[in-house]
């Protein structure tokens, strides 16, 4: 599915653009260099922050070195660890069931699976696996090591996880409920670590001040990505993996109620070894709701309930041992690595790879990039986001677009800007004025496009079935 999918998210084509700049310059940009608007008088007075800057590195570097198909290999090769090979190896580590946790992780992986593309996400869920497992372990002692060694191993992990993804805000988050539900140093002192690293980024605490509007910025409710789960979809087979780990979440809940009531009946106090679940419990259960509202944090959530399901079976350890389940050779744990390297090859021999990459939801206007790259039409562009992503790429620096799907980058004005003007809403007709916009570039299908057609104003410069150019008289 990664061979597939991975490369039909035209926002890799912008991280591979920004990685080339970085490394052409040696330094990171102090403003966007891709487009007109952001350096314009137009735009909103914010910093600009290339908050996934490592990220783009490393994305380019791997393009530069294999192409497109490295990409996909390293996508591909990254979600099987962080949602196979890291529960497998908790499994060992734990001494629980490794085929309850294949079980378990099989759920997460095909859950996530609708949003695996080439983009700093998947660093995240990599990070976030290891996370969770650690603190699992650590939450079985009270620790061997000074309070310092588990505080800087946090702060040297969560500093390389805050320069690749925003997603370390939710590592600070499970280890800020474990530490204050279960009482141990290790936990302590790696939250206090973590806070400490998450400020060794180029941005220091700019970064952590930019964070509220990248999560909650008004532009957010245009991103298809951050709309809530209709009913319709949760019914579908495409989620019924994400309905199954919601619906054993609840039933833990009840379960570690019903042990708790029995056990207070019996010994006259409550059992702290279920009390262990709680956080993970918490956690998981908001994980799963907070996916119900933002479809982009499924794969996030799934790998949050591995918490639940690796202490679920820790603290049941006894029981389960006398059911004599089958075990999983260590030697077996690379196979599902194997796989996922054979279906990638099995993808791209069918499916040609390249960046950018057409799909079923996105075409490439490859005819009008030629266009415009032969001979570029005067004047202030205005262009379809994914349209934006994919001149970044091609253009580099010289793109100068309107706007692109880094929506948080552009801020509320711009984005809601750009949406009534494409929509022909409000005051689109002044706000090309206002923008001072000389041609656009649009998917055929665009209201825009249709307008503009029948406006004797403009004239229409390119046509095909996937995009039009269209400039100004």
């Amino acid at each position: 599915m990664s061979g597939q999918t991975a490369l039909s998210d035209p926002d890799t084509c912008w991280l591979v653009a920004l990685g080339q700049h970085i490394y052409q310059h040696a330094s990171l940009p102090a403003v966007d260099p891709f487009s007109w608007t952001l350096t314009s008088e137009l735009a909103d007075k914010q910093p600009y922050i290339a908050y996934q800057w490592l990220s783009a590195l490393i994305f380019t570097a791997i393009n530069k070195v294999g192409g497109a198909a490295a990409l996909l290999y390293f996508t591909a090769i990254t979600i099987v660890i962080s949602f196979i090979m890291v529960p497998l190896a908790a499994a060992n580590v734990l001494r629980i069931s490794p085929l309850l946790v294949a079980l378990a992780a099989s759920l997460a992986i095909s859950a996530g699976s609708f949003h695996f593309p080439c983009r700093p996400e998947i660093f995240s869920y990599l990070f976030l696996a290891l996370l969770i497992a650690t603190v699992v372990k650590l939450s079985e002692s009270k620790g061997s090591l000074p309070f310092f060694a588990y505080g800087s191993s946090a702060a040297l992990f969560f500093a390389l996880w805050a320069n690749l993804h925003t997603g370390f805000v939710l590592g600070l988050m499970v280890l800020a409920v474990t530490s204050l539900l279960i009482p141990r140093v290790p936990l302590l002192a790696s939250f206090l670590g973590g806070l400490i690293g998450s400020l060794l980024t180029p941005y220091g605490v700019n970064l952590w001040q930019y964070l509220p509007h990248l999560f909650f910025s008004q532009a957010n409710e245009y991103n298809q990505e951050l709309f809530p789960l209709t009913t319709y979809e949760l019914l579908s087979f495409d989620f019924l993996a994400f309905d199954i780990i919601g619906l054993a979440l609840l039933a833990g809940l009840v379960t570690d109620i019903v042990i708790q009531i029995k056990h207070k009946l019996k010994h006259q106090h409550f059992s702290q070894a279920t009390f262990n679940h709680l956080p993970w419990l918490i956690l998981s259960l908001a994980g799963f709701f907070a996916a119900l509202q933002s479809r982009r944090l499924v794969p996030f959530a799934a790998i949050l309930a591995m918490g639940f399901v690796y202490q679920f079976l820790v603290t049941h350890r006894p029981a389960l041992a006398q059911w004599n389940l089958p075990t999983i050779k260590t030697r077996y744990y690379l196979l599902p690595l194997a796989l996922a390297i054979l279906g990638v090859n099995t993808a791209i021999s069918l499916f040609h790879a390249t960046l950018p990459s057409s799909t079923f939801g996105f075409v490439v206007p490859e005819e009008a990039l030629k266009l415009i790259n032969k001979t570029r039409p005067a004047g202030r562009l205005l262009n379809d986001p994914q349209y934006g992503d994919v001149m970044v790429l091609s253009d580099g620096d010289k793109a100068k677009v309107f706007i692109d799907t880094r929506f948080d980058v552009y801020g509320d004005k711009i984005t809601l800007d750009f949406w009534q003007m494409a929509n022909c809403r409000g005051p689109w007709q002044k706000l090309l004025e206002q923008y001072q916009i000389s041609w656009v570039f649009f998917p055929s299908r665009a209201p825009i496009v249709s307008r503009l057609t029948r406006d004797g104003a403009w004239q229409t410069l390119f046509k095909d079935d996937n995009a039009v150019i269209l400039i100004k008289r």
